[in-house]
């Protein structure tokens, strides 16, 4: 998934996200753990992951089932749909 600014988004699963910070005073640590579920806004996108095997397989698989799932016998059209979802 390619994340955009200003795309709204839900977490799939929860995460931690930790953080320092250097000042003049000291170091402020910080610590955030969202649950799944939770929803917001991207603001601002500062470089993007290429893309794992199983995302570049679920859209191969996807754009085939778009593109040719009306051609497909029932059977194999019925077997793509389960692996897509």
């Amino acid at each position: 998934m390619t994340l955009r600014e200003g795309q709204r988004v839900r977490l799939a699963i929860d995460i931690g996200l930790a953080d320092a910070v250097a000042r003049p005073a000291g170091a402020a640590v910080g610590f955030l753990s969202p649950a799944a579920g939770a929803e917001g806004t991207v603001e601002r996108v500062e470089g993007q992951r290429p893309p794992g095997r199983a995302v570049l397989e679920y859209e191969r698989l996807r754009s085939l089932l778009g593109d040719y799932g009306h051609t497909m016998p029932a059977e194999s059209r019925k077997r793509l749909e389960e692996e897509v979802t």
